[in-house]
């Protein structure tokens, strides 16, 4: 039968860079949801700094807020430049870098075994420290709109206001939910914040590990010396994924990072609902004649 063979492979890579210059008089170039800015690295997610939601009349009166817009329940984002009032674009503006699309290191693994005529082998790959943009959170946590939702609205902060014992006391009962998204009984002109102003809300960790491959292959000697020898195997593709990514089926997306759209190349890491990576099975027969 022979000895078991084990040979293992493993390779990491990490990737820095910085923006020395733009053009003459320029600093930063603005996308949607990016900023690439001198100083720091290109292509940054750029917007608000959500934290949490208001929970009460006191909490409301007390903090930083996004004159009529802001109400109990409504999204609370972080007064960055300390002025009292959360604004969005133009000189007070209280948007910053919150993230980025590219990971801090990506790595990969393969382990290959080789029992007498058995061959065994696992393929892996993954990053680590890189998020992804929820683009389709726009609609499918619309607030405010007619769309199908994503199962998390149900778990919403809720305000409702009551009747005790029938006699006409009004009373505010508050439900916070999950956290992840903000009551609806205030109208557009409240959860639109939540929607169109971009912030943490809508970054997510994609770090992952993937097995990419497994393959099991028995190796067959010379038959009716039609050939030498031959190889049976099977295998699988796109085995497993490791991920907390909740935004999507694939961590490994970057639906603007093909040289097009909004920035092409320096807008990446945008999920905007893209397809997965399938998983394929494969039976096959290598002859040597």
């Amino acid at each position: 039968m022979g000895k078991l063979k084990w040979t293992t492979n493993a390779n990491i890579s990490f990737n820095r860079n910085q923006v020395v210059s733009l053009a003459p008089g320029i600093d930063r170039v603005y996308g949607s949801f990016h900023i690439t800015q001198v100083g720091q690295p290109f292509g940054q997610f750029y917007g608000l700094v959500k934290q949490g939601y208001y929970q009460s009349a006191e909490e409301l009166k007390s903090s930083p807020i996004i004159p009529g817009r802001s109400a109990i329940g409504t999204i609370k984002m972080k007064d960055v430049n300390g002025d009292g009032v959360i604004t969005y674009g133009g000189d007070a503006d209280d948007r910053t870098i919150i993230g980025s699309p590219f990971p801090k290191f990506t790595y990969g693994i393969t382990n290959d075994l080789k029992y007498g005529n058995f061959d065994f082998s696992v393929t892996g790959s993954g990053s680590y420290g890189n998020q992804l943009w929820v683009r389709h959170l726009y609609s499918t946590a619309n607030l405010d709109a007619v769309f199908n939702m994503v199962e998390g609205v149900k778990d919403r902060f809720r305000v409702q206001n009551t009747m005790v014992n029938g006699v006409g006391v009004a009373t505010t009962v508050i439900t916070p939910g999950k956290g992840q998204f903000g009551a609806t009984n205030n109208g557009g002109n409240y959860t639109g914040i939540e929607r169109d102003w971009n912030s943490t809300q809508f970054l997510a960790d994609a770090s992952f590990f993937t097995i990419k491959n497994i393959t099991l292959g028995y190796n067959i000697g010379a038959v009716n010396k039609l050939f030498k020898s031959a190889r049976v195997y099977a295998s699988a593709q796109q085995v497993y994924i490791f991920t907390k990514y909740w935004g999507g089926p694939n961590p490994e997306t970057s639906g603007n990072g093909a040289g097009d759209g909004d920035g092409g190349n320096l807008s990446q890491g945008v999920d905007f609902s893209n397809y997965p990576v399938p998983r394929t099975y494969t039976l096959g027969v290598n002859l040597n004649f």
